[in-house]
């Protein structure tokens, strides 16, 4: 047993950070920068081991001007995340890189170059310029590179290796360089030298493999690169007395008021706030079948912060599919869906730039997020797409269609990438769902089929429950933050825990009495909530593993109505404090029903800290700040 934990301990990376700091060599030597030291020195900086033992060489170099080395040290320090396989042509796992990692380093390079260098420097120079290439990475990332002097206008010894971009040696290690020169993002150049000199030895490759790691690979790294450093730098970290102890509802939306005129009610099929907590997306109609009224479904964009509407990127009719007339946009076994101009799922791009739509006519569609212009239309699925996901490292969109296909598609060029068949007796995928590190996809149908795919071949990893039941409620599943574990329920009413790189199964976890229907980690990815029919929340301890707590009462029943959305009936705050979980709460009077609502609860303590009436679903924002509680009408909450 003690093995087995042990095992499980390492396979959920705890200490892994700790270790590889500590075990990292020691940069290269190289000489001192050419230029006039004192043109360099920096001023006066946080006190050496402010920030930890493992910034404590960055300081010393950034504190004496010595950009050269500091830039070295930087790269070690990412190379953990960046590339931590040691795969020097895989994509660079830009979206691995801690957040708390990212500010740190930018807060030493811009304080010791007075706000010359550093990522923040470099995430507004390449927001502006991408804002001029839409669409187009590659033309963005040479405009970029162009901007920060990072690509050749002179030749060079190294023009062979790297006809364009600039290699180490080459950058300008002064203050004099370019605004937001350094960092550097490439590879070392003993990296590169040692491939490409193994063409010495007969290797007939390496002279391309290093021109590709001089060139191709900042197509690859950039844009998720800048996507992650916005995210980690406009992340607002919760004040020590800031807690969801006494929600103070900040704005109301009314949904009615895009429906004039109407006694019908309102549903909310999916809805999304973006990764910057600025925008919510919202897909909404009316009751397809009790309102005959033409323009009855919408897709709308809202400001969090004021309330406010800025875009309607969608407005249309609502038809059930055996009423309809017109193509099929569902197959004879889906008759009674809803389709016409349905808006089925959204998602927000990692940067929070895009907005994308899985649509009733098969095609899946972006808009700028900021202005409501429509960017791209995927087109390609034969009927309605019931759900997408965006990878967090913003390269693929992944559609699921009743046509039986899950499609990956190359997101900055618009390019179908693969293309996965379910069996025809299979039911529509209704859950997809990347893990962090976007190497892996999970899908699961109304049939409570839950299979693994690979996002880069497209095979299929494992099929890990097959029901066979259609359900109003699908299998909830979640990957850990470190992309390692999957969560799953199962039809026997426990919780597992799948190896996600291989699909072995790690654990069971039982206790709950009914059909767990959500489940989340906490942010730490040491712990999981699951919330049951059974009326209760369990959370897990993984590495012991043992159940923690109970929180009891919960009074879930299966009683919520169909307005709910399908997920989002168990949600973790962002700074892992708080628990929010779907309640019937007691009614006003005995005359009256109990409310549908939810119930915020203390973790550590597992005391409830309030309640919200009318509540159908809800959402925190990335940032802490909000809380979006989904009904007739629809509120915003901040702690």
């Amino acid at each position: 047993m003690q093995t087995y934990l042990a095992s499980l301990v390492s396979f959920l990376g705890i200490g892994l950070l700790t270790a590889s700091l500590s075990t990292q060599a020691a940069p290269a030597q190289t000489p001192p920068p050419t230029d006039n030291t004192s043109q360099n020195a920096s001023p006066t900086i946080a006190p050496i081991g402010e920030f930890g033992g493992a910034y404590d060489q960055l300081q010393s170099y950034l504190t004496i001007g010595d950009w050269q080395r500091a830039d070295q040290e930087t790269r070690r320090l990412l190379q953990q995340w960046v590339h931590a396989d040691g795969d020097w042509y895989g994509m660079p796992q830009s979206s691995a890189i801690p957040a708390d990692v990212i500010r740190t380093l930018d807060q030493l390079w811009t304080t010791a170059s007075n706000g010359r260098f550093g990522f923040s420097v470099q995430q507004r120079l390449w927001q502006d310029i991408a804002a001029q290439h839409i669409g187009n990475p590659e033309a963005a990332v040479q405009a970029f590179g162009d901007r920060v002097g990072w690509t050749r206008n002179v030749s060079s010894d190294y023009q062979f290796i790297s006809p364009a971009w600039l290699t180490e040696p080459e950058l300008n290690y002064s203050r004099q360089a370019p605004v937001g020169h350094l960092p550097w993002t490439g590879l070392d150049w003993q990296i590169v030298s040692d491939i490409a000199s193994g063409s010495a030895s007969g290797c007939g490759s390496c002279t391309i493999d290093a021109m590709y790691l001089q060139g191709d690979r900042f197509n690859r790294y950039l844009p998720s690169l800048y996507d992650r450093v916005k995210l980690a730098l406009t992340v607002i970290e919760p004040i020590a007395s800031s807690n969801w102890q006494t929600p103070q509802l900040r704005q109301e939306i009314d949904l009615k008021a895009l429906y004039p005129e109407t006694t019908c009610p309102i549903y909310i099929p999916a809805a999304a706030i973006s990764p910057d907590s600025r925008r919510l997306a919202i897909s909404s109609y009316r009751d397809g079948q009790a309102c005959s009224e033409s323009d009855n479904r919408t897709l709308t964009l809202w400001n969090l912060a004021t309330g406010e509407m800025t875009a309607q990127l969608v407005r249309g009719q609502a038809t059930v599919a055996f009423a309809d007339s017109g193509t099929p946009q569902a197959p004879s076994t889906e008759q009674t869906t809803l389709i016409g101009d349905g808006v089925n799922a959204v998602a927000f791009t990692p940067d929070g730039r895009l907005v994308a739509a899985g649509l009733s006519d098969g095609s899946v569609k972006l808009w700028d997020a900021q202005t409501g212009t429509a960017v791209l239309t995927l087109t390609g699925h034969r009927y309605a797409v019931h759900a997408i996901a965006i990878s967090p490292d913003g390269r693929q969109l992944a559609s699921a269609s009743a046509d039986q296909t899950i499609r990956l598609w190359n997101l900055p060029t618009g390019q179908l990438a693969q293309t996965l068949s379910l069996e025809p007796s299979t039911a529509v995928v209704q859950t997809l769902s990347f893990s962090p590190d976007s190497r892996r996809l999970v899908s699961v149908t109304g049939a409570n089929k839950v299979q693994l795919w690979q996002t880069g071949s497209g095979q299929l990893v494992r099929t890990f429950i097959d029901a066979g039941t259609p359900t109003d409620h699908p299998i909830p599943v979640a990957f850990s933050p470190n992309s390692l574990i999957l969560a799953t329920s199962d039809v026997d009413h426990s919780v597992k825990l799948w190896n996600a790189l291989t699909g072995a199964r790690m654990l069971t976890l039982r206790g709950h009495q009914a059909a767990v229907r959500s489940l989340a980690f906490l942010p730490d990815g040491q712990m999981l909530a699951s919330q049951s029919e059974d009326n209760t929340v369990r959370l897990w301890n993984l590495p012991a593993p043992q159940l923690t707590r109970v929180f009891s009462d919960v009074n879930f029943a299966g009683q919520l109505p169909h307005l709910a959305l399908r997920a989002g009936r168990l949600a973790v705050s962002p700074d892992g404090r708080s628990l929010a979980t779907s309640a019937l709460l007691p009614p006003a009077s005995e005359q009256e029903t109990p409310v549908l609502g939810l119930k915020l609860w203390q973790l550590d303590s597992g005391e409830v800290l309030a309640t919200i009436p009318d509540v159908s679903n809800f959402d925190f924002s990335p940032n802490n700040q909000f809380l979006v509680t989904y009904g007739q009408t629809l509120r915003i909450w901040q702690p």
